[in-house]
């Protein structure tokens, strides 16, 4: 074996060698950083559903509307949003808004569920708009209950079919 060829090994061997222990310690480091709590695995979550609103939107239509949303990492308590804010705000846009420039349930659902991430100290929010079909044959034939989904953040999506409820709740 020549000097070359034995100097090649070494390399070769020194390389694997560092290779080795630079995978044991991302593989430790991925471990530890499991094995060790933070402060981020606590979530502070809260869920309320707004139902039997009637709404001017496409001809007339009663709704639910279901919010499941994140506070911000450490919030004071102090600092809680009540949920009965972002009640009023849904019923409002709800029952009196504006739907000319476009009635799609997605986007009405889009737009509030923006504006109640924007205007609350939440890290998620996960919004979903309910409306039942419309047995009437024709232009307005919309069979069986249906829904529109919107998220924001690290949140489960609500997904919920069907009504929660049937009884309406009163407006403010």
């Amino acid at each position: 074996m020549t000097a070359a060829t034995t100097a090649g090994h070494r390399r070769g061997a020194r390389v694997i060698l560092v290779a080795t222990a630079l995978l044991a310690a991302l593989a430790i480091g991925f471990l530890l950083a499991r094995a060790v709590p933070d402060d981020h695995g606590v979530r502070r979550d809260f869920l309320f559903q707004v139902d039997g609103l009637h709404s001017p939107n496409q001809n007339g239509h009663t709704v639910n509307y279901l919010v499941h949303y994140r506070l911000d990492d450490g919030l004071a308590e102090k600092d809680l949003p009540n949920y009965l804010h972002l009640r009023r705000i849904i019923v409002d846009r709800l029952t009196r808004g504006d739907f000319a420039g476009n009635p799609f349930w997605e986007t009405v659902n889009k737009d509030l569920c923006s504006e109640l991430k924007a205007t609350f100290p939440l890290a998620a929010i996960s919004c979903q708009l309910q409306t039942p079909g419309v047995d009437v044959p024709g232009n307005r034939y919309e069979p069986g209950w249906h829904s529109s989904v919107h998220t924001i953040g690290d949140i489960e999506p609500l997904a919920t079919t069907g009504p929660i409820t049937a009884t309406p709740s009163p407006s403010p």
